[in-house]
């Protein structure tokens, strides 16, 4: 049943995004096929791009607790079918980060988790494994510690290193993901040798997100940006009036806030709380549909949005 659901879900989405697309004009349908949940809000690198690491967000360190997990869960089954357990805290922090994966393995949805890897223990390898996880995303930018330590402030990159080699052991799906910065643009082989000897797959090398131009590769294919005139650096891709993940992806903090978007780190963009709200309520609310209607005419007037390539 819940398979027919999803389908039926999924099909929803794609005439909400086809219809907008048609008349320019945010038509909302379906629930989140996809969903970023946050387990912990806080750090323990200091990464010179994250606004997180750098402490520039105020905000009060926290968890978030099984029991608030459980039920934002539940408000998105039985459409939901893929979970992202991170988004701007490292959510290995969260020690009930195993039994929020078994919780939502065992109702049908992969789960995803990304960490520096600086936490991950054979004990708590073994944990995930046993909880069904479906991917772990590693982050390793760089292919020595020289280079690693320039972007992972604060990391151990032969630590990091072996305790990656414990996750491929116990069993785990791991994939490897470098940030394209200046120092990693040409380590690419030097990268792909690097996982080769850990026992992971292909690794996956993505062009990263810059608030300033400090370690910016330069221009080319390896980076999202290109520089202006005037010194200052913008996004090569051209800003369409539409954005997809709005229609089927929901992102949820830790501290309950329905966000438009993984980039709005600041909470700029909060469609309502769960805390005081029901999911339905904020996914069908006005404040979403408001957003989602300045994505289809005014989309360069939204800060975030002016820093995606989607």
């Amino acid at each position: 049943m819940s398979r027919a659901i999803r389908y039926r879900n999924l099909l929803k989405i794609g005439i909400s995004w086809g219809l907008s697309l048609f008349h320019k004009r945010f038509t909302p349908m379906g629930k989140p096929y996809a969903a970023s949940i946050e387990p912990a809000n806080y750090c323990n690198l200091r990464c010179p791009q994250c606004p997180t690491g750098l402490r520039q967000i105020e905000k009060t360190a926290q968890w978030l607790s099984l029991s608030d997990f459980e039920r934002y869960i539940e408000a998105l089954l039985p459409e939901l079918m893929w979970l992202n357990l991170y988004l701007q805290g490292e959510p290995l922090l969260n020690p009930k980060l195993p039994d929020m994966v078994a919780y939502a393995t065992k109702r049908g949805v992969k789960v995803s988790v990304s960490t520096n890897g600086t936490l991950l223990t054979p004990a708590l390898c073994l944990a995930l494994k046993q909880a069904g996880l479906h991917e772990l995303i590693v982050g390793i930018d760089g292919a020595d510690a020289s280079t690693y330590s320039t972007y992972r402030v604060g990391a151990d990159f032969e630590q990091v290193v072996a305790n990656t080699k414990e996750a491929v052991a116990c069993g785990l799906n791991v994939k490897i993901q470098c940030l394209l910065l200046a120092g990693t643009v040409t380590q690419k082989q030097a990268v792909r040798q690097l996982t080769k000897q850990i026992g992971a797959g292909k690794p996956v090398f993505k062009r990263a997100q810059f608030y300033t131009d400090h370690l910016m590769p330069p221009d080319g294919r390896d980076s999202r940006y290109r520089h202006t005139e005037n010194g200052t650096f913008v996004p090569k891709k051209r800003l369409r009036q539409s954005c997809w993940r709005l229609f089927g992806t929901a992102v949820i903090s830790t501290n309950g806030d329905v966000l438009a978007c993984c980039f709005d780190k600041w909470h700029r963009h909060c469609f309502g709380n769960l805390k005081h709200q029901s999911f339905d309520a904020i996914w069908q609310g006005q404040a979403r549909r408001s957003f989602g209607q300045s994505v289809f005419g005014r989309r360069q007037d939204i800060g975030i949005c002016n820093n995606c390539t989607e």
